[in-house]
């Protein structure tokens, strides 16, 4: 969409007075709007509110999304069309159909999922359409691809879709990362370095939490920290003080997250330099929402959620798990992902959970039932 110069030149100022405002009382910079300024702040300056947001949000997909796949050298097939709509309102309802199909198959998928068949995820993407895909090196022949088509298609004749469209493809396996920001912090805050103390793995900080128990302390990625008992420092090892709680929950299949008791937390999220920014609240991820994560190895940094989709690699089966274009490495695991408000306020909106083709993270509604705890805010 088009704007006129009067637009351009309100949204240009209000992103030069937050900025402005993000420097204050500060010589570190902010890295939210150095390392990303194009994207977030423009929209939300201009006071869209959330559904706005989501609407404007979404690509204007159709029928020629498949023909750019055929340059993909790692997409197998395509299967069925692409509808092409002309309002948003309409792309977004189609979407939220396929988001039905996802939830609608997992037992049908159980037999093809990794490590018992070669499927290591699926979901829906925001250009309209579901995808499959296979693990590198995978066998996947002509017979295989006609049964998951046929799984996915009599879900969508269900609720009225007819030629669903599939996208089957090959990817590598997801990096878990495993572990930010590596000074010492008490209180401890999100975004910073932590270590398991029995593996040595390396973790991010997500974000402080209290318990349905009145137990304050933080949540990591379970992955990092899979084990209840499992002594966690902040923000290593070298020192006996630098102890930092015990786990005490292991989240569920929807949550790929864990909870540490720890009096000594702030809700605070660090984003370079020392600065620490308050939490605010929370809010679950929708398509098109932007969102920042700050992880102990790419710091801040932010992008998209394109997608809701499911995980299966090495043990761990994730669903309803939300996809994102932000960057992240190993390392970053558990790391805080937000949505920044017109305020400036953040709220927490998920926990990083790894790379899978995109980056993808836990939603915070998932991790907090999971968990059975409440974000702490300030």
């Amino acid at each position: 969409m088009k704007k006129n110069k009067g637009m351009q030149l309100g949204a240009m100022l209000a992103v030069m007075l937050l900025v402005a405002l993000a420097f204050a009382g500060t010589a570190a910079p902010n890295k939210e709007f150095k390392k990303f300024p194009k994207d977030l702040p423009e929209r939300v300056l201009l006071g869209l509110n959330d559904s706005e947001l989501q609407d404007k949000d979404i690509p204007d997909f159709g029928p020629e999304v498949f023909e750019k796949m055929k340059k993909d050298p790692k997409v197998i097939e395509t299967r069925g069309i692409i509808p092409k709509y002309t309002t948003d309102t309409e792309r977004r309802s189609w979407l939220d159909k396929l988001d039905k199909i996802r939830i609608g198959i997992r037992n049908d998928m159980l037999p093809y999922i990794h490590p018992n068949g070669t499927v290591i995820s699926y979901g829906f993407d925001w250009e309209g359409f579901f995808y499959v895909d296979f693990y590198e090196n995978a066998t996947v022949n002509a017979s295989l691809v006609d049964e998951i088509y046929a799984i996915i298609d009599k879900q969508a004749i269900k609720i009225g879709i007819q030629e669903v469209p599939v996208e089957f493809k090959v990817s590598g396996p997801p990096k878990l990362t495993l572990a930010g920001y590596q000074d010492y912090y008490r209180p401890v805050i999100g975004g910073v370095q932590v270590v398991n103390g029995a593996s040595g793995g390396i973790g991010t900080l997500g974000f402080a939490a209290q318990d349905t128990n009145g137990n304050k302390g933080y949540v990591v990625a379970n992955h990092f920290a899979p084990i209840v008992g499992t002594v966690v420092y902040q923000p290593d090892t070298s020192q006996s003080g630098y102890q930092a709680g015990t786990v005490s929950k292991v989240g569920t299949n929807t949550a790929d997250a864990a909870f540490v008791p720890y009096n000594n937390v702030e809700a605070s999220i660090h984003i370079g330099g020392g600065v620490r920014v308050p939490v605010k609240g929370f809010i679950d991820p929708f398509i098109g929402m932007q969102v920042f994560k700050s992880g102990r190895t790419t710091g801040v940094n932010g992008g998209t959620v394109t997608s809701f989709g499911e995980v299966y690699w090495n043990g761990y089966h994730l669903y309803d798990q939300a996809f994102a274009t932000y960057y992240t490495e190993g390392g970053d695991s558990g790391a805080p992902v937000w949505y920044l408000d017109a305020n400036s306020n953040r709220f927490i909106a998920g926990i990083n959970a790894g790379i899978f083709g995109s980056s993808y993270f836990s939603k915070i509604s998932n991790v907090k039932n999971s968990l059975s705890v409440n974000v702490l805010t300030r």
